[in-house]
């Protein structure tokens, strides 16, 4: 089932398992608030209880779904890391139970199940999603992300113009999560006007460390080298780590590198980001930035954060006055 249908079959009447499967943070969010909510209903006081199958495993969930509660007449047990559901091996022999739980669940009991991949191919597995719902959360594209947004800023009744959106998801990095809780922030901000604008976003809106770096990309492939030491001074300022920063820009030179051979085999960006598990945003910025040079100028500037990235690590120079040098002299 998909986010909508799941959600809308969630008011409707609450299915004893939820299995939740994928990246998608914010969509599993949606789900579990879906489900608290109607938890409420049939008691407000309804219990909330946590299991890492890591350190415990369904026999526990099972017996805690079968008890009774002096306190409460509704729970909902949040299990995360059930390994033996996915791809990994796994020693807990006890997983068979949930099966046999899911046969004869307890009343006004909800098990929500929280992974990132599933095993459709294992016995257990297959067995399991014969009771269980099942909520694909796979990341949103861009089109989507974009759609969520504008949905919350009409359900609010504020507005904003299609450049300022834009705007505003550049500086979460695309990140659904971090830009519905960075819009808390703007609605304060605009409850006069019910506009936002680019000057509060600006304002707000935090950049992430990616959207930082990807200015220092820009700034290294046209040359801007003062511009480049100054971000990177600043970032240091900020706390971040010199060696976490020289990895983020090579990895980025090397998506750009990714991104031109596979262009050059007439791959589409949507092929591109599903082959190598990118966000298809970032795949558009790549591709756009992997214009301005060649692909051997690309694994030349690729070469230099490599070797560099060794320096780094092994050099007694100061680990600043190293990087600005580098910065200094890096030309492409």
């Amino acid at each position: 089932m998909n986010i909508s249908q799941v959600l809308t079959q969630i008011k409707q009447t609450l299915a004893p398992i939820y299995i939740l499967c994928g990246e998608d943070v914010y969509s599993k969010k949606r789900i579990v608030t879906a489900i608290q909510q109607q938890m409420a209903q049939l008691d407000k006081n309804f219990e909330e209880i946590h299991f890492d199958l890591e350190t415990s495993n369904f026999e526990e969930v099972v017996l805690e779904a079968n008890s009774i509660s002096f306190f409460t007449t509704a729970k909902l047990l949040y299990v995360n890391n059930a390994l033996c559901l996915t791809g990994q091996k796994t020693a807990n022999v006890q997983s068979q139970i949930i099966i046999d739980y899911a046969l004869h669940p307890a009343q006004n009991t909800v098990i929500i199940i929280d992974l990132l991949t599933l095993d459709k191919r294992k016995k257990l597995v297959k067995q399991l999603l014969q009771k269980a719902v099942l909520v694909d959360t796979k990341p949103l594209k861009e089109k989507e992300i974009q759609q969520c947004i504008k949905e919350r800023i009409r359900e609010e009744n504020f507005a904003i113009d299609s450049s300022v959106l834009n705007y505003l998801l550049e500086r979460t990095n695309y990140h659904l999560l971090n830009t519905m809780n960075e819009l808390d922030k703007l609605f304060l901000y605009a409850s006069e006007t019910k506009r936002i604008t680019r000057d509060m976003v600006t304002d707000l809106v935090s950049s992430s460390l990616e959207h930082h770096l990807f200015d220092v990309t820009q700034y290294v492939l046209t040359n801007q080298t003062a511009k480049a030491i100054d971000m990177y001074r600043q970032l240091i300022l900020q706390g971040e780590d010199t060696i976490k920063i020289n990895y983020i820009l090579l990895m980025q030179f090397r998506l750009m590198m990714q991104v031109k051979i596979l262009m050059a085999h007439h791959y589409s960006e949507t092929e591109i980001a599903t082959m190598i598990n990118v966000h298809p945003y970032r795949i558009k910025l790549a591709k756009r930035e992997a214009q301005k040079k060649t692909l051997v100028q690309l694994g030349d500037i690729y070469q230099s954060f490599v070797k560099v990235e060794y320096e780094l690590k092994t050099s007694k120079m100061n680990a600043d006055l190293l990087y600005e040098l580098f910065l200094l002299n890096l030309t492409v």
